[in-house]
């Protein structure tokens, strides 16, 4: 069974060790966020956009700071 997970936070220290770790998971398939996207996760337009586009995730991390 394929997983979708988000990942907010990818380049941060954290952020950047669960990216490598999920990566290694053959049923898992990350997307993943950082500030430097330009996705402004608190507006509502923005964030109702990124969803249209990704509607299978199964989990979010949020590992910003």
């Amino acid at each position: 069974m394929l997983r979708n997970i988000l990942l907010i936070g990818n380049k941060g220290l954290i952020g950047n060790y669960l990216y490598k770790y999920f990566k290694k998971k053959r049923n898992i398939k990350i997307i993943s966020i950082d500030k430097k996207d330009n996705i402004d996760l608190i507006d509502h337009k923005s964030l109702k956009k990124f969803l249209s586009k990704n509607k299978k995730i199964n989990y979010i991390i949020n590992a910003s700071g």
